[in-house]
């Protein structure tokens, strides 16, 4: 499953997507396969790296609330 995403700031937010209720709602379906990240965002030299190392670090630390 894709996890697409624009923009996650330096507090580990998310403005454009509500990821605390969608990774729930996938728990409580049962799903246990993989989340493929993909960035949609602006395009500058190493944003990309960091901003898939911080939806990493967002999902980590929902999923553990959950």
């Amino acid at each position: 499953m894709q996890a697409k995403f624009h923009d996650i700031d330096e507090n580990l937010e998310d403005q454009q997507i509500p990821w605390e209720p969608v990774l729930k709602a996938m728990k409580d379906a049962g799903y246990t396969g993989y989340l493929s990240s993909e960035y949609e965002g602006v395009r500058e030299p190493w944003r990309s790296i960091e901003q898939v190392r911080r939806q990493h670090s967002l999902m980590r630390q929902t999923a553990d609330k959950l």
